[in-house]
């Protein structure tokens, strides 16, 4: 009998726990950070892109924008790729902007 009382109390507190945790997930979800992304831009398809990919289909994030200077390969030609990243994915709404070359 204290066994299953015991067993019932567990599962009516696993049940609150959870959720508790699904109310704080959304709660938490509903807030955005404000990102500009400041890289190299190596592309196409380089780890640099992946990255501004992950920040772009983010519900918690709200890229701002992203700035691009010389790295891996010149300024402008890495520009050039990310302005066609954004296209492809139809975000031209993030403003690319140049920076040190």
């Amino acid at each position: 009998m204290a066994g299953t009382l015991a067993r019932n109390l567990l599962k009516k507190f696993v049940g609150v726990f959870v959720v508790y945790a699904c109310l704080l997930s959304v709660l938490h979800a509903q807030e955005q950070r404000y990102v500009i992304a400041d890289q190299d831009a190596s592309g196409p398809a380089g780890s640099d892109m992946i990255a501004l990919l992950v920040f772009l289909q983010s519900r918690e994030v709200k890229l701002l924008g992203i700035t691009v200077v010389t790295g891996d390969a010149w300024r402008d030609e890495e520009v050039a790729h990310t302005l066609r990243l954004l296209e492809i994915i139809g975000r031209t709404d993030v403003k690319v902007y140049a920076g040190a070359e």
